[in-house]
């Protein structure tokens, strides 16, 4: 695994797959709320609104047809995931976030407080609107630099903003999926006030497998 990385895949669902896939998550979003730390919508004299999120759990979906196209979803990103395959997932969480106008997220990393033996977590949006236009903001913006630096900002983090260069600008496209790992990154707000932006964010948090040692018996003295 190479930390500070990011992969956009185009196109990832056949094009009546995507539409299916995009009406599923629409009928199965409840707004159930999530805790939201408060760094990443409010920063000194930067405020902006945050997302409404649903948290999705296999009990979530109510017909084996529901779940069976989610969980086609879920084995396809899974597929795409091969240079992780010398790495144990520890969790994997999958919501909607539904940005309203106004609101998107500042900047941040997702890596950030899952480093316990070695770990990290990848941030995968998966863009389900059926259309984004250039003015409606939304961007997500990628940075390089600032590896050892805290995975979010404060309102003196001056050390860390000159560490940072923009390496990439990555509009939510319709059916594309983008995986982070690692980079600092931040959301530009909506800016359409009649167009919600909509993904699927999965954060799946994982450790390097640890091969087991020969245990060594030596003789006594």
């Amino acid at each position: 695994m190479s930390l500070n990385t990011y992969k956009v895949i185009d196109d990832f669902l056949p094009d009546d797959d995507f539409k299916s896939f995009r009406d599923l998550i629409v009928r199965y979003e409840t707004s159930n709320g999530q805790t939201w730390p408060e760094y990443l919508t409010s920063v000194g004299d930067v405020g902006i609104e945050k997302p409404i999120i649903t948290e999705l759990k296999k009990e979530s979906f109510k017909n084996k047809n529901d779940l069976e196209i989610f969980e086609n979803f879920t084995n396809l990103l899974s597929n795409n995931l091969t240079e992780y395959s010398n790495y144990k997932v520890i969790s994997w969480k999958q919501n909607i976030y539904r940005y309203k106008y106004k609101s998107g997220i500042l900047l941040h990393r997702d890596s950030d407080g899952s480093n316990n033996l070695g770990s990290t977590r990848l941030g995968i949006s998966f863009y389900l609107n059926g259309e984004w236009k250039q003015n409606w903001g939304g961007e997500l913006f990628i940075y390089q630099g600032g590896e050892n630096k805290w995975g979010y900002v404060t309102e003196n983090n001056d050390d860390l903003f000159r560490s940072l260069k923009l390496d990439d600008v990555i509009t939510p496209r319709p059916n594309r999926l983008v995986i982070v790992d690692g980079p600092w990154h931040k959301l530009n707000p909506n800016q359409s006030k009649n167009n919600d932006r909509l993904s699927l964010q999965t954060f799946i948090t994982i450790r390097p497998k640890h091969k087991t040692k020969p245990k060594i018996f030596k003789g006594k003295k």
